[in-house]
Protein backbone atom coordinates (compact mmCIF):
# COMPACT_ATOMS: atom_id res chain seq x y z
CA UNK A 1 0.00 0.00 0.00
CA UNK A 2 1.42 3.35 -1.06
CA UNK A 3 1.31 6.20 1.54
CA UNK A 4 2.61 9.05 -0.63
CA UNK A 5 0.94 12.45 -0.87
CA UNK A 6 -1.57 13.20 -3.56
CA UNK A 7 -0.86 16.00 -6.06
CA UNK A 8 -3.45 18.17 -4.29
CA UNK A 9 -1.68 17.71 -0.93
CA UNK A 10 1.68 18.51 -2.53
CA UNK A 11 0.27 21.68 -4.12
CA UNK A 12 -1.35 22.75 -0.85
CA UNK A 13 1.92 22.23 1.06
CA UNK A 14 3.82 24.19 -1.61
CA UNK A 15 1.37 27.11 -1.43
CA UNK A 16 1.57 27.21 2.37
CA UNK A 17 5.37 27.32 2.27
CA UNK A 18 5.40 30.04 -0.41
CA UNK A 19 2.86 32.17 1.46
CA UNK A 20 4.86 31.89 4.70
CA UNK A 21 7.99 32.90 2.82
CA UNK A 22 6.23 35.95 1.34
CA UNK A 23 5.02 37.03 4.77
CA UNK A 24 8.49 36.59 6.24
CA UNK A 25 10.14 38.65 3.49
CA UNK A 26 7.49 41.37 3.71
CA UNK A 27 8.00 41.88 7.44
CA UNK A 28 11.77 41.43 7.46
CA UNK A 29 12.52 44.09 4.84
CA UNK A 30 13.53 47.29 6.62
CA UNK A 31 11.79 50.55 5.93
CA UNK A 32 13.67 52.98 3.71
CA UNK A 33 13.22 55.78 6.26
CA UNK A 34 14.76 55.40 9.73
CA UNK A 35 12.73 55.72 12.91
CA UNK A 36 12.53 59.40 13.98
CA UNK A 37 12.78 58.40 17.66
CA UNK A 38 16.15 56.74 17.11
CA UNK A 39 17.43 59.68 15.06
CA UNK A 40 16.40 62.07 17.84
CA UNK A 41 18.00 59.93 20.56
CA UNK A 42 21.26 59.81 18.60
CA UNK A 43 21.20 63.60 18.06
CA UNK A 44 20.58 64.33 21.75
CA UNK A 45 23.27 61.84 22.80
CA UNK A 46 25.74 63.55 20.41
CA UNK A 47 25.06 66.93 22.05
CA UNK A 48 25.62 65.68 25.61
CA UNK A 49 28.82 66.44 27.47
CA UNK A 50 29.13 62.75 28.35
CA UNK A 51 27.27 60.84 25.57
CA UNK A 52 27.64 57.44 27.24
CA UNK A 53 26.04 58.79 30.43
CA UNK A 54 22.62 59.68 28.99
CA UNK A 55 19.71 57.61 30.29
CA UNK A 56 16.55 57.99 28.22
CA UNK A 57 13.13 57.43 29.77
CA UNK A 58 11.50 55.54 26.90
CA UNK A 59 8.16 55.54 28.72
CA UNK A 60 7.93 59.30 28.12
CA UNK A 61 9.10 59.26 24.47
CA UNK A 62 6.39 60.77 22.22
CA UNK A 63 6.10 61.44 18.49
CA UNK A 64 3.61 63.56 16.57
CA UNK A 65 3.41 65.25 13.16
CA UNK A 66 4.44 68.90 13.21
CA UNK A 67 1.58 71.40 12.80
CA UNK A 68 3.41 73.75 10.45
CA UNK A 69 4.98 70.95 8.35
CA UNK A 70 3.04 67.68 8.06
CA UNK A 71 6.06 65.95 6.47
CA UNK A 72 8.09 66.53 9.63
CA UNK A 73 7.79 64.56 12.85
CA UNK A 74 8.25 66.03 16.30
CA UNK A 75 9.85 63.89 18.99
CA UNK A 76 10.00 64.81 22.66
CA UNK A 77 10.91 63.01 25.82
CA UNK A 78 12.87 62.92 29.06
CA UNK A 79 16.41 61.87 29.83
CA UNK A 80 18.92 62.05 32.66
CA UNK A 81 22.26 63.54 31.62
CA UNK A 82 25.48 63.72 33.59
CA UNK A 83 26.82 67.20 34.27
CA UNK A 84 30.45 68.23 34.80
CA UNK A 85 30.28 67.38 38.50
CA UNK A 86 29.14 63.79 37.88
CA UNK A 87 25.51 64.32 38.90
CA UNK A 88 22.66 62.99 36.78
CA UNK A 89 20.37 65.91 35.96
CA UNK A 90 16.85 65.39 34.52
CA UNK A 91 16.36 66.98 31.10
CA UNK A 92 13.50 67.47 28.67
CA UNK A 93 14.44 67.11 25.01
CA UNK A 94 12.80 67.69 21.68
CA UNK A 95 13.66 67.15 18.03
CA UNK A 96 12.21 67.84 14.61
CA UNK A 97 12.87 65.11 12.04
CA UNK A 98 12.07 65.44 8.35
CA UNK A 99 12.83 62.87 5.64
CA UNK A 100 15.21 60.99 7.91
CA UNK A 101 17.20 64.10 8.87
CA UNK A 102 17.21 65.80 12.27
CA UNK A 103 16.37 69.46 11.59
CA UNK A 104 16.47 70.65 15.20
CA UNK A 105 17.43 68.98 18.48
CA UNK A 106 17.64 70.52 21.94
CA UNK A 107 17.71 69.43 25.57
CA UNK A 108 17.08 71.62 28.60
CA UNK A 109 17.28 70.81 32.31
CA UNK A 110 13.93 70.27 33.89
Amino acid sequence: MKTGRTPVEKMFRFLVIVSLLVVFVKFSVASSEPDPRLLCINAIRAQAKFPTKVDFHFRFLQTAPMKDDPDATGVRGRADMMNGFGSMIPHVFGCEVKNGIVINAAATPG
